[in-house]
């Protein structure tokens, strides 16, 4: 009798440990099917991966109107200097964005990071949270985005240090 009550609790830590080892082996194989639906579910690259990026840049020159004053009639006098013209900006024009080409197995802050070189010490500062942010919005991109080597993102004007 006293056999049968010493392999009584060797049976059930045995039961108890093979029910983890199955809980285990359950969850494992739950978070690699996970993964790759959400893989298969993901767009593919815009474009082939390229080794340099690609950068395009489209220079934003003001545009001005002079603004000439009106000239005097025959038969009137003018009391001073006559003025010269002035020129005026028509509107304040934005730099566009630029373009840059996602290298393979780049996130969203090594991209900011590689942009805008040399404004971020290490870790993940503010500024750099908001620029990412800002890169985010611009390309209708979920925060967190998964990017794809090959992906072409815009990207807004550095911050100013």
């Amino acid at each position: 009798m006293s056999a049968q009550r010493e392999t009584a609790p060797k049976m059930q830590i045995a039961l108890v440990m093979g029910g983890l080892a199955v809980v285990g082996i359950l969850a494992l194989a739950g978070g690699w099917m996970a993964r790759s639906w959400f893989d298969r579910s993901a767009p593919p690259p815009t474009s082939a991966p390229t080794s340099a990026p690609t950068v395009t840049t489209a220079a934003a020159t003001p545009t001005f109107t002079p603004v000439v004053p009106p000239t005097p009639t025959a038969g009137t006098e003018e009391a001073g200097p006559r003025p010269t013209a002035t020129l005026r900006p028509t509107s304040a024009a934005s730099p566009a964005p630029e373009t840059v080409t996602v290298r393979a197995g780049e996130g969203l802050y090594a991209v900011c990071r590689r942009y805008c070189p040399g404004r971020w010490g290490p870790g993940v500062p503010p500024g750099l949270m908001d620029y990412a942010r800002r890169v985010a919005n611009l390309n209708g991109l979920v925060w967190e985005p998964v990017l794809y080597g090959g992906q072409q993102l815009q990207m807004p004007p550095c911050p100013q240090p």
